[in-house]
């Protein structure tokens, strides 16, 4: 028997606190990301109230009731995770065309074409005639869109079942167009996958990482490593750069070293110069290895 009513709640107060310190203990940061705006406010305000010290029997009571409100917002937070986690963990099977645009990613070297361009490429015409015949190759069902722009082709094809789109534009080296045209495909990916970018080796690049000033990935492959840049988790840049994946990158390389980059739940790599079916299809098994690594993610603890 406690001596009062105060210690009585005190008791209680401090044994609900660490079942619920338990049962905080199995989120993840993840999870508390994804969770809807207005539960994570009240929780974050409840948990507030119910950390409060209890010095009397009426703030003992007000940290009582606090405490089964976060209760309850926990109840509802676990309730509502397996379907949060199931809607992370999917991979959507659309894609648009401007999953496609900008995938260079390279400081300087944006893809986008302007308003500023008065003519197209020398060579514009032929690849213009060029391209739907490329992407039947692929795609026989290929969906060829309406441009958005001048000078911009969009299309969307299915590669071994995967959606995949593909853009050919002009390319432009720090904001000038470069005479030279550029072809990004991209297809989608879990929106929790890890980011990666995978860069041509410049000259600069290669003196900074030799003096630890810029930290890429090696892979012990003379010839890849001496081509490229690689920025992201060691482990996930491993998984994604297995001996085909590196061979297909090299493939396309032997006209233009081609950027690669996973973010924002889409795999994008980008070239120039080779207009031709090897690099279109070497970029697809590439995207397609990307697409079928398991990322999935837990949201909770345990």
């Amino acid at each position: 028997m406690y001596r009062d009513q105060l210690d009585a709640t005190l008791h209680r107060i401090q044994r609900i606190r660490d079942e619920l310190a338990e049962r905080e203990a199995l989120l993840t940061p993840l999870l508390l990301e994804h969770v809807p705006a207005e539960l994570r406010e009240r929780l974050e305000q409840s948990k507030g109230e119910s950390a409060r010290e209890a010095d009397d029997l009426e703030s003992a009571q007000a940290v009582d009731r606090a405490l089964e409100v976060h209760s309850a917002l926990l109840d509802e937070l676990f309730a509502i995770a397996p379907d949060i986690e199931g809607s992370i963990n999917v991979i959507p099977d659309e894609v648009c065309p401007d999953d496609a645009a900008a995938a260079r990613g390279l400081p300087g070297m944006p893809v986008l074409p302007t308003l500023g361009l008065v003519s197209p490429p020398d060579d514009w015409d032929r690849a213009q005639r060029l391209f739907p015949r490329l992407v039947a190759e692929i795609d026989p069902k290929a969906e060829m869109l309406d441009p958005p722009k001048a000078y911009v082709i969009d299309c969307l094809v299915r590669f071994e079942g995967m959606p995949v789109a593909i853009r050919m534009q002009p390319d432009r080296i720090d904001g000038n167009y470069s005479g030279e045209i550029a072809i990004a495909v991209a297809t989608r990916v879990r929106s929790v996958t890890p980011k990666l970018e995978v860069r041509p080796l410049a000259f600069i690049h290669a003196i900074t990482t030799t003096l630890r000033i810029h930290k890429d990935r090696r892979f012990g492959d003379d010839a890849f490593d001496d081509r490229f840049l690689v920025l992201g988790d060691e482990g996930f840049a491993k998984r994604v750069l297995v001996r085909s994946a590196r061979a297909a990158l090299l493939r396309i390389a032997d006209f233009d070293v081609p950027s690669a980059k996973i973010s924002d739940g889409a795999a994008r790599i980008t070239w120039r110069y080779d207009i031709t079916l090897p690099p279109l299809r070497a970029a697809m098994r590439v995207l397609h290895h990307v697409r079928g690594l398991d990322t999935t993610v837990s949201l909770l603890q345990g």
